[in-house]
Protein backbone atom coordinates (compact mmCIF):
# COMPACT_ATOMS: atom_id res chain seq x y z
CA UNK A 1 0.00 0.00 0.00
CA UNK A 2 1.41 3.22 -1.06
CA UNK A 3 1.75 5.47 1.89
CA UNK A 4 0.41 9.45 2.31
CA UNK A 5 4.06 10.83 0.49
CA UNK A 6 3.68 8.94 -2.72
CA UNK A 7 0.18 8.05 -3.10
CA UNK A 8 -0.54 11.42 -5.11
CA UNK A 9 2.37 10.79 -7.32
CA UNK A 10 1.53 7.46 -7.89
CA UNK A 11 -1.97 7.91 -9.27
CA UNK A 12 -1.16 10.30 -11.36
CA UNK A 13 1.76 8.43 -12.82
CA UNK A 14 -1.05 5.12 -13.08
CA UNK A 15 -3.37 7.40 -15.38
CA UNK A 16 -0.76 8.00 -17.72
CA UNK A 17 -0.43 5.47 -20.50
CA UNK A 18 3.36 4.49 -20.96
CA UNK A 19 4.75 1.89 -23.42
CA UNK A 20 7.30 0.63 -20.35
CA UNK A 21 7.43 0.65 -16.38
CA UNK A 22 9.13 3.61 -15.08
CA UNK A 23 12.51 3.02 -13.99
CA UNK A 24 12.11 5.35 -10.42
CA UNK A 25 9.50 5.96 -8.08
CA UNK A 26 7.57 8.71 -8.26
CA UNK A 27 9.06 10.28 -4.99
CA UNK A 28 12.61 9.93 -6.64
CA UNK A 29 11.16 11.94 -9.93
CA UNK A 30 9.75 14.49 -7.41
CA UNK A 31 12.71 15.35 -6.19
CA UNK A 32 14.14 15.63 -9.25
CA UNK A 33 11.79 17.75 -10.93
CA UNK A 34 11.40 19.72 -7.84
CA UNK A 35 14.57 22.11 -8.24
CA UNK A 36 14.71 22.33 -11.75
CA UNK A 37 10.94 23.69 -12.00
CA UNK A 38 11.94 26.09 -8.82
CA UNK A 39 15.25 27.40 -11.19
CA UNK A 40 13.30 27.06 -14.26
CA UNK A 41 10.16 29.82 -12.85
CA UNK A 42 12.66 31.95 -11.16
CA UNK A 43 14.24 32.29 -14.59
CA UNK A 44 11.19 32.92 -15.90
CA UNK A 45 10.47 35.65 -13.78
CA UNK A 46 13.54 37.29 -14.00
CA UNK A 47 13.77 37.48 -17.78
CA UNK A 48 10.15 38.67 -18.22
CA UNK A 49 11.10 41.41 -15.54
CA UNK A 50 14.21 42.37 -17.93
CA UNK A 51 12.52 42.42 -20.46
CA UNK A 52 9.50 44.77 -19.69
CA UNK A 53 11.92 46.86 -17.93
CA UNK A 54 14.92 47.38 -20.31
CA UNK A 55 12.33 48.25 -22.73
CA UNK A 56 11.05 50.90 -20.51
CA UNK A 57 14.40 52.88 -19.61
CA UNK A 58 15.53 52.43 -23.01
CA UNK A 59 12.28 54.12 -24.68
CA UNK A 60 13.33 57.70 -26.28
CA UNK A 61 10.06 59.00 -24.99
CA UNK A 62 9.26 58.47 -21.99
CA UNK A 63 6.20 60.43 -21.87
CA UNK A 64 4.32 61.62 -24.80
CA UNK A 65 2.81 64.58 -25.81
CA UNK A 66 -0.37 64.05 -27.96
CA UNK A 67 -1.86 67.22 -29.03
CA UNK A 68 -5.56 67.90 -30.35
CA UNK A 69 -6.03 69.64 -33.63
CA UNK A 70 -8.67 70.61 -36.32
CA UNK A 71 -11.61 71.52 -33.67
CA UNK A 72 -14.71 73.11 -35.07
CA UNK A 73 -15.87 76.58 -34.71
CA UNK A 74 -14.68 79.84 -32.02
CA UNK A 75 -15.62 78.02 -29.37
CA UNK A 76 -13.75 74.90 -30.22
CA UNK A 77 -10.92 76.41 -31.45
CA UNK A 78 -10.58 78.29 -27.95
CA UNK A 79 -11.32 74.79 -25.84
CA UNK A 80 -8.80 73.08 -27.87
CA UNK A 81 -5.93 75.52 -27.41
CA UNK A 82 -6.09 75.63 -23.75
CA UNK A 83 -5.86 72.08 -23.77
CA UNK A 84 -2.72 71.64 -25.86
CA UNK A 85 -1.64 74.46 -23.24
CA UNK A 86 -2.48 72.32 -20.38
CA UNK A 87 -0.52 69.12 -22.02
CA UNK A 88 2.47 71.26 -22.89
CA UNK A 89 2.44 72.24 -18.94
CA UNK A 90 1.85 68.81 -17.83
CA UNK A 91 4.47 67.46 -19.70
CA UNK A 92 6.96 69.71 -18.63
CA UNK A 93 6.23 68.65 -15.17
CA UNK A 94 6.27 64.99 -16.36
CA UNK A 95 10.36 65.64 -16.94
CA UNK A 96 10.75 68.31 -13.83
CA UNK A 97 8.85 65.58 -11.36
CA UNK A 98 8.09 62.10 -12.23
CA UNK A 99 11.32 61.57 -14.46
CA UNK A 100 13.80 62.48 -11.60
CA UNK A 101 11.95 59.39 -9.56
CA UNK A 102 12.21 57.52 -12.59
CA UNK A 103 16.49 58.15 -12.89
CA UNK A 104 16.25 57.12 -8.92
CA UNK A 105 15.19 54.17 -9.74
CA UNK A 106 17.15 53.21 -12.90
CA UNK A 107 19.85 54.73 -10.98
CA UNK A 108 19.42 51.98 -8.08
CA UNK A 109 18.84 48.87 -9.78
CA UNK A 110 22.03 49.41 -12.19
CA UNK A 111 24.06 50.08 -9.03
CA UNK A 112 23.10 47.03 -7.36
CA UNK A 113 23.96 44.96 -10.34
CA UNK A 114 27.51 46.59 -10.45
CA UNK A 115 28.39 46.27 -6.88
CA UNK A 116 27.07 42.29 -7.14
CA UNK A 117 29.43 41.85 -9.61
CA UNK A 118 32.56 43.98 -8.34
CA UNK A 119 31.59 44.07 -4.39
CA UNK A 120 35.37 44.87 -3.87
CA UNK A 121 35.71 47.69 -6.33
CA UNK A 122 35.80 51.60 -4.65
CA UNK A 123 32.58 52.72 -4.09
CA UNK A 124 33.13 56.01 -6.07
CA UNK A 125 33.98 53.73 -8.99
CA UNK A 126 30.80 52.02 -8.77
CA UNK A 127 28.75 54.99 -8.38
CA UNK A 128 29.74 56.68 -11.21
CA UNK A 129 29.81 53.70 -13.52
CA UNK A 130 26.31 52.67 -12.36
CA UNK A 131 25.24 56.46 -13.71
CA UNK A 132 27.49 55.93 -16.90
CA UNK A 133 25.47 52.57 -17.80
CA UNK A 134 22.17 54.83 -16.90
CA UNK A 135 23.13 58.09 -19.00
CA UNK A 136 24.65 55.42 -21.87
CA UNK A 137 21.28 54.12 -21.97
CA UNK A 138 19.20 57.57 -22.43
CA UNK A 139 21.56 59.26 -24.72
CA UNK A 140 21.29 56.37 -27.51
CA UNK A 141 18.07 56.39 -26.90
CA UNK A 142 17.85 59.36 -28.91
CA UNK A 143 20.04 57.18 -31.49
CA UNK A 144 19.17 54.16 -31.78
CA UNK A 145 16.12 52.79 -29.87
CA UNK A 146 17.70 49.07 -30.79
CA UNK A 147 20.89 49.85 -29.59
CA UNK A 148 19.47 51.26 -26.28
CA UNK A 149 17.74 48.04 -25.58
CA UNK A 150 20.80 45.96 -26.07
CA UNK A 151 22.86 48.56 -23.59
CA UNK A 152 19.91 48.40 -21.27
CA UNK A 153 19.71 44.61 -20.98
CA UNK A 154 23.98 43.21 -21.36
CA UNK A 155 24.36 43.72 -17.65
CA UNK A 156 21.12 41.90 -16.09
CA UNK A 157 21.54 38.81 -18.42
CA UNK A 158 25.74 38.87 -17.37
CA UNK A 159 24.09 38.46 -13.71
CA UNK A 160 21.30 35.86 -15.05
CA UNK A 161 24.81 33.89 -16.46
CA UNK A 162 26.79 34.54 -12.96
CA UNK A 163 23.25 33.24 -10.81
CA UNK A 164 22.87 30.20 -13.13
CA UNK A 165 26.27 29.39 -12.16
CA UNK A 166 25.08 29.26 -8.02
CA UNK A 167 28.51 28.04 -6.68
CA UNK A 168 30.67 30.91 -8.58
CA UNK A 169 32.54 32.90 -5.67
CA UNK A 170 32.41 36.18 -8.21
CA UNK A 171 28.56 36.61 -6.90
CA UNK A 172 27.62 37.38 -3.34
CA UNK A 173 24.39 36.02 -2.21
CA UNK A 174 23.86 39.38 -0.76
CA UNK A 175 24.86 43.36 -0.71
CA UNK A 176 27.48 44.10 2.22
CA UNK A 177 26.02 46.33 5.04
CA UNK A 178 29.32 48.31 4.47
CA UNK A 179 28.30 48.73 1.06
CA UNK A 180 25.46 50.34 1.88
CA UNK A 181 26.41 52.62 4.57
CA UNK A 182 29.29 53.39 1.99
CA UNK A 183 26.58 54.50 -0.74
CA UNK A 184 24.26 56.35 1.65
CA UNK A 185 26.96 58.64 2.46
CA UNK A 186 27.63 59.52 -1.02
CA UNK A 187 24.53 60.81 -1.25
CA UNK A 188 25.54 64.28 -2.58
CA UNK A 189 27.53 62.63 -5.21
CA UNK A 190 24.40 60.81 -5.91
CA UNK A 191 22.13 63.97 -5.96
CA UNK A 192 24.55 65.48 -8.04
CA UNK A 193 24.80 62.58 -10.74
CA UNK A 194 20.78 62.78 -10.79
CA UNK A 195 20.78 66.23 -11.48
CA UNK A 196 23.12 65.99 -14.44
CA UNK A 197 20.95 63.24 -16.04
CA UNK A 198 17.76 65.15 -15.48
CA UNK A 199 19.47 68.10 -17.53
CA UNK A 200 21.11 65.99 -19.96
CA UNK A 201 17.29 64.82 -20.64
CA UNK A 202 16.12 68.28 -21.07
CA UNK A 203 19.29 68.95 -23.66
CA UNK A 204 18.29 66.04 -25.51
CA UNK A 205 14.52 66.52 -25.81
CA UNK A 206 15.38 70.08 -27.07
CA UNK A 207 17.73 69.02 -29.50
CA UNK A 208 15.32 66.28 -30.87
CA UNK A 209 12.59 69.30 -31.12
CA UNK A 210 15.19 71.75 -32.89
CA UNK A 211 16.07 68.71 -34.95
CA UNK A 212 12.70 67.32 -35.99
CA UNK A 213 10.94 70.67 -36.29
CA UNK A 214 8.06 68.66 -34.15
CA UNK A 215 7.17 69.29 -30.56
CA UNK A 216 4.50 66.64 -30.91
CA UNK A 217 5.98 62.63 -29.11
CA UNK A 218 2.98 60.83 -30.17
CA UNK A 219 2.62 59.46 -34.08
CA UNK A 220 -0.61 60.14 -36.05
CA UNK A 221 -1.82 56.86 -34.95
CA UNK A 222 -1.27 57.77 -31.33
CA UNK A 223 -2.52 60.90 -31.31
CA UNK A 224 -5.78 61.33 -29.31
CA UNK A 225 -7.78 63.60 -31.61
CA UNK A 226 -7.32 62.49 -35.17
CA UNK A 227 -4.43 63.99 -37.14
CA UNK A 228 -1.14 64.15 -36.01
Amino acid sequence: MPTPDTAVPSTLLQQVPLPFPLPFSPDVAIRTWEPLALRAVVIVVYLIFIFEFYRFVARRDIFKLRFRRYARGVIGRSVESVGNFVRIVLYVVEYLVVYPVLTIVWYVFYLFLVVLLAPGVDIGILLVTAMAIVTAIRVTAYYSQNLSQDLAKMLPLGILGALILEDSPALPSEIPVDVVVAVAEQWETILLYLLFLVLLEFVLRIGQVLATQRLQTSGPEDDVGGDG
